[in-house]
């Protein structure tokens, strides 16, 4: 069975559907591909990955100690813009319809909705930090998913759990709770609700933490149900074999991710207390993740010295006004981009 708030015609599918998997040894003359091949790469993809399913899942459990999770809760996909695709997909009916996004936001969120001809409703964040949900307006609201980023891109801040949690018992949509930042803090995760509450969705992602951003790959954690549904949405063999053995290999090092959200952290309070000394500055927004959303004097011409310097940020003017989102970098950039800013707050 597939959930029940996927679109009206999913009740008309069959789970049979399911492409076979051809990842395992075998005399496979139904493919029509070339058997001589040497090639290690001629069959085509599992479809479910089991191997990393198995693995990744010690990583959630590692990482979310409270969750009690089964590879039957996975499903990988190609990045979590893909993810975020499929979940509209799946769920929204276009034209009639809509998501809920709480601004400022990942903007694309807003704009899969958009391509899909899915309405878009907004209820911002509110509190000086922008870390706070308008629950009741939210529980209120008639859109299907509702989309949550904790922490928050572009601003960096965290939402609270407790009001998610409050939302979970009242939305009667999906909630998806967008985790992409989540390895660079130590907040406790939406996975320990993955059995509670099953119009939940938690998206993971290998671009940020993982420094895998070039493999597109993400995953989307909830109850089976749903994964059913993405599954049977999702293009043939959406995770390449080369890829998912690149995030198989990748997933043992977790030493090294310790001390990159280490380093990270040290970075990032220099960072701070540097830009509270230039007069250029007006206010720096206490983020979680890698990054910092920075309101300037004069934000586009910050952007565009730096920009001369070869140093790209990102303006979060479409956001915030006069705001730039800057990553933090290794400690040779951070230094770079110091000089530079000391240079620019005459």
């Amino acid at each position: 069975m597939f959930h029940k708030l996927a679109r009206k015609h999913y009740s008309l599918l069959s789970e049979q559907s399911y492409p076979v998997s051809y990842g395992q040894e075998g005399v496979y003359l139904n493919l029509n591909i070339n058997s001589n091949s040497q090639n290690p790469y001629k069959l085509y993809p599992e479809q479910n990955n089991l191997a990393l399913k198995e693995k990744y899942l010690k990583i959630l459990h590692h990482f979310s100690q409270e969750a009690l999770l089964k590879k039957e809760q996975i499903q990988f996909a190609q990045g979590t813009a893909d993810a975020i695709d499929l979940i509209i997909r799946v769920f929204c009916e276009p034209s009639e319809d809509s998501i809920l996004v709480t601004n400022p936001t990942f903007s694309y969120y807003a704009y899969r909705a958009r391509v899909q001809n899915v309405l878009v409703q907004d209820v911002p964040l509110l509190g000086n930090n922008l870390n706070l949900l308008n629950v009741e307006k939210i529980i209120l609201s008639s859109a299907k998913v509702l989309f949550l980023a904790t922490p928050n891109n572009p601003v960096g801040t965290s939402l609270n759990l407790f009001q998610i949690e409050e939302i979970l018992q009242g939305f009667q949509g999906i909630v998806v709770v967008d985790e992409a930042y989540i390895e660079w803090t130590k907040n406790s995760s939406a996975l320990k609700w993955i059995g509670k509450y099953d119009h939940l969705i938690v998206l993971r992602t290998f671009s940020k933490i993982w420094g895998l951003a070039g493999v597109r790959c993400g995953a989307l954690i909830a109850d089976e149900s749903i994964i059913r549904a993405i599954t049977l949405t999702q293009n043939l063999f959406p995770l390449p074999t080369p890829i998912a053995d690149l995030v198989y290999s990748h997933l043992d090092d977790l030493k090294t991710l310790a001390q990159d959200a280490a380093q990270m952290h040290d970075l990032k309070r220099d960072f701070i207390n540097f830009l509270r000394t230039l007069k250029m500055v007006k206010k720096v927004y206490p983020g979680d993740a890698n990054f910092l959303l920075i309101e300037f004097q004069k934000a586009e011409l910050v952007e565009k010295k730096l920009g001369e310097a070869k140093i790209l940020v990102t303006n979060g003017s479409y956001a915030l006004p006069n705001t730039l989102r800057i990553s933090i970098g290794t400690p040779s950039q951070m230094c770079l981009l110091k000089k530079n800013l000391l240079l620019m707050d005459l």
